[in-house]
């Protein structure tokens, strides 16, 4: 079967096609897990640092109204992967992007959010990666320093291991949805 090269399979047993989101297979478990397991810049940090974690720190920074969004704002990289943002902004990821974004809005419309990505999630995840960068590199770039960090109550991040970032992934998620 010739189309089978495009099927993959999740953690819970789905199968999908990357190429094409579909609702159906869309499950906060998947994510949840796929993203507690990966790691926020290739891994360069001092310990691992999920992209879980950082999901769930975005989502308490934002106003209420979008934390679900910003909880979700990755969920896209459970089922296509990441590339490392200054790759991602090149050209030749054009194709890519789009497949990332088209990912994120179905997910969001599969949990009952409108398509569009707010400016403020956007704004709130490039600014909080100079505290990532700062709290988990161990020789932190100059770019980091010259930025402004977020206030995250005055701690360092510190890197959650992977079961607890699901966990607590997952938690945000029910409590979010409760909250609604």
């Amino acid at each position: 079967m010739s189309g089978d090269r495009f099927l993959a399979n999740t953690w819970t047993g789905r199968v999908f096609n990357p190429l094409r989101p579909d609702p159906a297979v869309i499950c906060i478990e998947d994510i949840a897990h796929s993203l507690s397991g990966a790691s926020r810049y290739l891994r360069h940090t001092d310990k691992p640092y999920s992209t879980a974690q950082h999901c769930v720190i975005l989502s308490h920074l934002v106003a209420p109204a979008l934390a679900l969004k910003a909880l979700l704002h990755d969920g896209d990289e459970a089922y296509i992967g990441d590339v490392i943002a200054p790759l991602k902004t090149q050209s030749l990821m054009g194709p890519y992007r789009a497949l990332s974004s088209l990912w994120i809005a179905t997910i969001f419309v599969k949990f009952g959010l409108s398509a569009e990505f707010p400016d403020e999630v956007h704004a709130l995840d490039v600014q909080l990666r100079i505290n990532e960068v700062r709290d988990l590199f161990r020789v932190v770039p100059d770019w980091a320093l010259a930025g402004t960090p977020l206030p995250l109550s005055g701690r360092p991040i510190v890197p959650w291991s992977a079961d607890e970032a699901e966990s607590r992934f997952l938690a945000r998620f029910k409590a979010l949805q409760e909250g609604a």
